[in-house]
């Protein structure tokens, strides 16, 4: 082994030392040296496993690591696809030129074939390939394959191409250092992929909470200066622009960011001449990173989604282009503005609306002729008319989605938790063991009672040897042991039963699943292992997906009595729609059950009624418990003026009531 300088990988070398023993001590020193710099090169690859950076800082470090300690031609991470693996990253020359096809195609199927038996192997330079779909090491390289497995499952391939030669010891020498970075490598999968799953669900969390700001108007301006502020906001983007067509062109709406806005400034004109040209071509959700116009703006566009079949909101970002999972929460985004914008089109072409805006724009005023007082009486009669049509009466409630077959485990006791044995989302059978529990002041219970059990069986023993021998004793000396022997067996009996007592009590500290299902626990693993918990203490249930569920919703008070109306009404199930959402563009039908007059919520929220609706399980578009959705129950028709002042009128009726 030689090396150029210190920054340099370690070279192997076939050639045999000289036989002087200054150069056995040279070459033992070069050895030792060589074995400190790869364990240096070895503990930095684990730091760098350990360490905080994201795929695209860490693996060109990881590789050249590697590379480093290998002194290999060249170090490869090949990402698995649907078709063949494709190289993600490489440190040191290309395995095989580009141009070569062929090779690239024969050396791709040789990659998938090793992660499809998931074992690491070592492949010599393959002399001739005859078909493109076959599977052979086309470089000059001794090729070491590692599949980088996360839970048994290969999710890439790390490659080492070594020069050729060298012994047999020496090839296992590589696979197995190749088999341990293959394991770091694994291992940095499984932590990254912890990482993006726990930051998926925060932007999901915070996406829920936003866009509740999208339907908080329906002013036309409004709206669409909150659907370009809150895209902004949400998922921290430049620019988000809302366009919408008058014909053949695109008007600029809203920007996010800027209240009022020139028409005619150039980037004004560049966003909607941009927008015009690409609906020329596509109507749906089109993601490109393209310039505008490098004269009158810069920044990129990453995304073009339609809100309807007239209105667009297009994305502008420079930190270049959007990750599956961003572009599925701008989609979800995209419905919730979708609709709010449909809400906000259809209130604005309500004729009713447009003639009240009109009347009262000078401050309520009327004119004194006799044509505007007529024209006021005809209003008012028509409104009048208005609103005495009956309209549906309908109850919204919010709710959450459970499940009717569910187990939920609890705590028996005070105990620590020593082993969780499944996590979320494992399907289970009745008799699985679910979690283990420990307790060691019962178990010091039970090593005291097996103590006392033992002195007294030796107690038995002696006792029942006196009682043998007991042929010349006197009367009160028999009866003194006779008596003490009864006390010995009452005693043994009692240890006896508090020891099954106890052992009762340690079985029950082995937590199983009482029925099959599916196991519900976000982070079980992390919250409860090597935990204290308390007794009666909830720690995760068991559900059954394909069981009945139902959805609970809190029905205000001042809308209970509606509810129970049209239950006593009607002679069968009342229909009720629910909207979960994360779904807001599936309805689904279900039957009202139960009703309660009131249940008792927080101290500081008011109490509400409770209505719970049964629901297919074949029509539910999620099978989460705690799905939040909206209840929309139908309690028959009253008049408009009552639907929409029935808050105001209930005021009125109970301030009469109390008064008079």
């Amino acid at each position: 082994m030689e090396t150029l300088c210190p920054n340099e990988p370690f070279r192997f070398s076939a050639q045999t030392p000289s036989g002087s023993a200054a150069a056995n001590a040279s070459s033992e020193d070069l050895v030792h040296q060589t074995r400190r710099e790869i364990q240096l090169l070895v503990r930095e690859a684990s730091d760098l496993v350990h360490s905080c950076r994201d795929a695209k800082a860490f693996w060109p470090a990881f590789l050249d690591r590697v590379q480093r300690a290998t002194a290999a031609n060249s170090v490869s991470l090949w990402q698995l696809n649907n078709d063949l693996p494709t190289e993600l990253q490489r440190v040191g020359r290309p395995a095989v030129p580009e141009s070569d096809t062929f090779s690239v195609r024969c050396h791709a199927h040789l990659v998938g074939e090793v992660a499809f038996r998931a074992e690491p192997v070592l492949v010599p330079p393959t002399s001739e390939a005859t078909e493109p779909d076959e599977a052979a090491n086309t470089t000059d390289s001794l090729a070491v394959l590692v599949p980088i497995l996360v839970d048994g499952k290969s999710e890439a391939v790390l490659e080492v191409l070594m020069p050729t030669g060298g012994g047999l010891a020496t090839q296992r020498g590589y696979l197995r250092f190749a088999a341990q970075m293959g394991d770091l490598a694994g291992e940095f999968l499984r932590t990254e992929t912890l990482r993006q799953v726990r930051q998926d669900q925060q932007d999901w969390i915070r996406l829920g909470h936003n866009v509740a700001g999208l339907h908080r108007s329906l002013a036309f301006d409004d709206t669409a200066a909150a659907i370009v502020d809150v895209a902004a906001a949400t998922f921290e983007i430049d620019r988000v622009s809302l366009l919408q067509r008058d014909g053949n062109h695109w008007n600029v709406v809203a920007i996010s960011g800027v209240p009022d806005f020139d028409s005619h400034a150039p980037t004004v004109k560049a966003l909607s001449g941009y927008v015009q040209h690409r609906r020329q071509t596509d109507e749906g959700a089109i993601w490109p990173v393209e310039s505008i116009d490098e004269a009158s703006d810069i920044i990129p566009v990453v995304g073009l989604l339609p809100l309807g079949p007239s209105s667009s909101l297009l994305l502008q970002s420079t930190g270049g282009p959007l990750s599956p999972a961003e572009r599925k929460r701008w989609l979800a985004f995209a419905d919730h503005a979708t609709s709010a914008w449909n809400n906000t089109d259809r209130f604005e072409s309500i004729p009713y609306a447009s003639l009240q805006s009109q009347l009262f724009t000078a401050g309520g005023r009327v004119e004194g002729s006799r044509r505007t007082l007529i024209v006021a009486v005809l209003i008012a009669m028509l409104l009048s008319a208005v609103a005495m049509i009956p309209v549906p009466l309908i109850v919204s409630a919010e709710g959450k989605l459970e499940p009717v077959d569910k187990q939920i485990v609890y705590a028996p006791r005070d105990a620590m938790v020593s082993k969780v044995l499944v996590a979320h989302g494992d399907h289970v059978q009745p008799g699985d063991i679910l979690a283990e529990l420990i307790d060691p002041q019962l178990d010091q219970q039970i090593d005291d009672c097996l103590g006392q059990q033992n002195v007294l069986e030796q107690r038995d023993r002696e006792l029942k040897a006196l009682m043998i021998s007991m042929a010349g004793k006197s009367s009160e000396e028999r009866e003194r042991i006779e008596g003490e022997f009864k006390v010995v067996q009452q005693k043994r009996d009692g240890i006896a039963r508090q020891i099954r007592l106890l052992q009762t009590q340690r079985t029950g500290l082995t937590l199983r699943a009482a029925q099959a299902g599916q196991v519900i626990g976000w982070r079980i693993q992390q919250e409860l292992a090597d935990r204290p918990v308390r007794r009666s203490q909830q720690l995760l249930q068991v559900v059954d997906p394909d069981g009945r569920w139902v959805v609970r919703a809190s029905v205000p008070q001042e809308r209970i009595d509606h509810v129970l109306r049209a239950v006593d009404g009607s002679d069968k199930p009342v229909d009720a729609q629910v909207v979960f959402r994360s779904f807001p563009n599936q309805p689904i039908n279900g039957n009202l059950q139960n009703v309660g007059l009131a249940a008792l919520t927080a101290e500081s929220e008011p109490a509400t009624g409770m209505a719970e609706v049964a629901i297919e399980t074949a029509d539910l578009p999620i099978r989460q418990p705690g799905a939040i959705a909206t209840v929309a129950i139908p309690c028959g028709q009253e008049a408009l003026v009552y639907v929409a002042f029935q808050d105001l009128i209930r005021a009125v009726s109970e301030a009469i009531g109390v008064y008079l």
